[in-house]
């Protein structure tokens, strides 16, 4: 399991970050949300996710390496858009369980030890 937790980042901050973190496909899944609350849930997710994997496949990678690919009003679902291990191939779908704070977004990766993949 990985956990994060973020404070809620402002429009300069988001600006700044937003193509490191997002893509414009991911950013219209949270479309509900303002821009800078959505790309802060995203940043949230993708550490959170990395931090699972990392003690099994002991590599840090990019935040293009996983993609949003749903969301609802409890849980993200990431997919691997890489190889990341053996274990952890392209197409495996993390869900990443999250809490909308008011000063903060808390998430949760949820890496099973058999991953599935689509």
């Amino acid at each position: 399991m990985g956990l994060d937790v973020e404070h809620w980042i402002n429009a300069d901050q988001a600006g700044q970050i937003c193509r490191l973190i997002a893509s414009q496909a991911e950013l219209e899944l949270l479309v509900a949300l303002p821009p800078e609350r959505a790309l802060t849930l995203l940043f949230s997710a993708k550490e959170a996710l990395f931090k699972a994997l990392y003690p099994s496949t002991r590599r840090f990678m990019e935040f293009s390496a996983a993609r949003l690919v749903d969301a609802n009003d409890k849980e993200l679902s990431l997919q691997l858009s890489e190889h990341w291990s053996p274990d952890w191939m392209r197409g495996t779908v993390v869900p990443v369980r999250f809490l909308l704070q008011e000063a903060y977004v808390s998430a949760a990766a949820l890496a099973r030890r058999t991953p599935v993949a689509l």
